[in-house]
């Protein structure tokens, strides 16, 4: 359920349909970022109406040297792309007049604080002040355990307010979850029997759903981080993102799903140009937008545990792009401006992935623990098996690639690190640059 904004400007069998994708181009870039153990997961491209390329890369699941692999079919746990299903939802029964957009949330939620100042449209819009459930320091304690509704309302949704309902965005996990809850109140089903009936069942959509424990059998995918080489990543419980992030489904499954929301399958064109209305910089209703050039793309991103996907419709092109990874070790926003290129008939270039080998005593100078006086932030590096690690506090662990001596880094993150000040065998100090720099200082 992270938020991952898209800044636009794998060995397995793909199909493709029509004359407008330079699909051998596309197809030698994924297979290398396959190989280089950059991508796992599966992309789609929509033009048109119709899917014109799909492809799987890599494994649903690793088992050793052997495993199960991806293909078409595979399921991802898509994180926050599930917002905008949440949405539709709750815009459908505005339109049904069983919900108003400008109503406070008191009725559904009495005992909660500050209730009475917040409305449904707070939610949607993450306007709304309340805490980011999943922002919490002590979130990696509790996430893979199952929780009632009760007992998430108890321990963590409080509805204390870290600014006035409407005064500024701030993303929340928390407002989607209580949306979920709504939607369950409303029509007395439960939040799953919903996307069933309302979304999958009518658009036959035979991939999604509300996801539970991964189960191979059902052909989903098991998540990854790249330390080294690809290890299992934690997996968050599905009762904890509920209607923030709890849905499964492939790239095929997304595309259609975008096609019909633009189109008028799901929601009135009116509904539509609400959830498009981008009050607070690229967030509406339940859809994020991205743009490419002079176009704007209207989707969402995702991400949770080692999971990472974007799903976006672009209308003016009518195309329609979507990557779902169940193991990412690259740049996603670079993927995704390759995923348009192609479905506008360009070529791809392949990037070169090698990277100088250091040796332990190259390494070993970088390892310690530094921190920083502007954030209670610290971040502990290490070397293990040939490779140095980091991993920053309350977070997971990640691999760092080697750019030169003293130059580190993390692709998927758009993360580098620059160490400097060596000194008695050890660098004193080192940059973070990610957006900005911060200038860390080794802890003795």
């Amino acid at each position: 359920m992270k938020k991952a904004l898209l800044f636009f400007l794998v060995l397995s069998s793909s199909f493709c349909f029509g004359q407008s994708i330079d699909t051998n181009s596309l197809n030698r870039y994924l297979d290398s970022l396959q190989v280089h153990e950059k991508f796992m997961g599966s992309v789609g491209i929509l033009k048109d109406g119709s899917l014109v390329y799909q492809k799987a890369a890599g494994y649903a699941m690793v088992q050793g040297e052997a495993g199960q692999l991806a293909n078409s079919d595979t399921k991802y746990r898509i994180g926050s792309i599930t917002k905008v299903f949440t949405a539709v939802l709750i815009l459908q029964m505005v339109e049904e007049e069983k919900l108003e957009l400008n109503q406070s949330i008191e009725t559904f939620f009495p005992g909660l604080t500050n209730a009475d100042k917040i409305t449904v449209r707070h939610l949607l819009e993450h306007t709304s002040g309340l805490e980011n459930l999943t922002a919490r320091e002590d979130y990696m304690s509790f996430h893979t355990r199952a929780f009632t509704r009760e007992e998430l309302m108890k321990d963590y949704i409080h509805g204390n307010l870290e600014f006035k309902p409407g005064d500024q965005f701030k993303y929340s996990n928390t407002g989607y979850i209580l949306l979920g809850f709504i939607l369950e109140d409303l029509n007395g089903k439960s939040y799953a029997d919903l996307i069933e009936e309302r979304i999958s069942k009518k658009l036959g959509l035979e991939s999604t759903y509300v996801g539970s424990t991964i189960n191979a059998l059902y052909n989903e995918a098991q998540s990854y981080n790249y330390r080294g080489r690809w290890a299992v990543s934690s997996e968050t419980h599905s009762s904890i993102p509920g209607a923030a992030g709890n849905i499964v489904s492939s790239s095929k499954d997304l595309l259609r799903f975008l096609d019909a929301l633009f189109h008028e399958e799901l929601i009135s064109d009116e509904s539509l140009a609400l959830m498009q209305e981008m009050e607070e910089g690229n967030y509406g209703l339940g859809l994020m937008r991205a743009p490419y050039y002079d176009q704007w793309g209207y989707g969402h991103n995702g991400g949770i545990d080692g999971f990472r996907s974007m799903a976006y419709y672009f209308p003016e092109m009518d195309l329609g792009v979507c990557l779902l990874s169940n193991a990412l070790n690259y740049d996603l926003n670079q993927m995704s401006i390759k995923l348009i290129q192609a479905g506008l008939g360009d070529s791809l270039s392949i990037p070169s992935f090698q990277a100088p080998k250091l040796s332990a005593d190259q390494l070993n100078p970088c390892a310690g623990t530094f921190y920083t006086d502007l954030t209670p932030l610290e971040i502990k590096f290490w070397v293990s098996e040939g490779s140095l690690f980091a991993q920053a506090t309350g977070q997971s662990s990640f691999s760092l690639t080697p750019v030169s001596e003293t130059e580190f880094k993390f692709e998927a993150a758009q993360l580098r690190i620059i160490f400097k000040d060596k000194k008695k065998g050890k660098y004193q100090s080192m940059t973070l640059i990610q957006g900005g720099e911060l200038l860390f200082k080794r802890k003795k």
